[in-house]
């Protein structure tokens, strides 16, 4: 079988020799680095029809991120039925039940779906997403923004400090944030008399002078916490991309140096350090930067 390396990734392609000319219009560009929906490289506004679209998991970042390729689909394509199956949906059966005209299959889909459907629309989602933040569209929340009651300080930081493991069996340490720089976060930002604000659903870090919010708070209650704090602190995670759609100044870290998962916001409201740049010393650098911008100078980290 032929083999092409593709122009975006480098990888190496195997294709079927009848779709030798296929990619050669594309300019050997793969099919999981071609851009199909922003570039509206399908077949358009099927008045009357069906399109599914497979699940992209039950990741908070994923289903964060996604929001866009929904919205600006449904723009294009308002007589369309848009259907966005769930990840325990059965994605080959669902083919048949809606009568569907398309399908569009993101990498994320881990259900089995017959790749002889001459509907399936093979598109990779964050190539979507990252292209549609080029041109300044971003994701926005889904939900309704939801004020914690409780009483809160006029001004504070929100911090959250990953240390559970969402694999368990294949752990991976280096995603968790140490306690000892979660530590060092909390005193810089004490720094500059600001309170901090502990969210998220993971183990207690025992971090005096903190309001703990953790386990405490919904999805609707983060984000507001988020769009009106002074700051949102924390490693690459899924509320990283819940703070980037509530308009959150952010500096987050630990980030895959290829740049499709750093926020998708504009980027004057964060700062981004991959994993490769990733040094607590890095970490509290651009955090004290922030917060003078945002808070004027504050004390010196003892």
């Amino acid at each position: 079988m032929p083999y092409f390396t593709c122009t975006e990734c480098g990888q190496e392609v195997c294709i079927m020799k009848n779709d030798w000319d296929v990619y050669h219009s594309r300019k050997w560009v793969c099919e999981w680095c071609r851009l199909v929906i922003s570039k509206r490289d399908y077949p358009m506004n099927l008045r009357g029809r069906t399109t599914l679209f497979s699940s992209v998991g039950d990741s908070l970042g994923d289903k964060t991120v996604f929001e866009v390729v929904k919205r600006m689909y449904k723009k294009d394509n308002p007589d369309e039925t848009v259907v966005f199956l769930g990840p325990y949906d059965d994605h080959a059966k669902a083919v048949h039940e809606y009568r569907a005209a398309k399908f569009f299959v993101g990498e994320f889909c881990r259900n089995d779906l017959c790749f002889c459907f001459k509907g399936r629309i093979d598109y990779n989602i964050m190539n979507e997403v990252c292209e549609y933040a080029r041109r300044g569209i971003y994701p926005e929340l889904e939900y309704v923004l939801d004020k914690p009651k409780m009483d809160l300080p006029e001004k504070y930081v929100v911090c959250h400090f990953r240390n559970i493991e969402k694999t368990p069996k294949k752990p991976h340490p280096k995603r968790n944030v140490s306690p000892e720089l979660a530590r060092r976060v909390v005193k810089t930002i004490q720094g500059f008399r600001l309170p901090v604000l502990l969210i998220g659903n993971d183990d207690p870090l025992g971090i005096s002078g903190v309001t703990d919010l953790t386990h405490k708070l919904s999805l609707g209650e983060i984000a507001w916490l988020c769009k009106n704090a002074v700051l949102f602190c924390g490693r690459d995670s899924g509320i990283v991309h819940v703070a980037a759609a509530a308009k959150s100044k952010i500096v987050a870290w630990d980030f895959h140096p290829n740049g499709k998962w750093y926020p998708k916001a504009p980027e004057k409201n964060w700062t981004g350090i991959s994993h490769i740049a990733t040094t607590d010393d890095r970490v509290i650098q651009e955090i004290r930067e922030a917060l003078e911008g945002a808070h004027g100078k504050g004390a010196e980290e003892q």
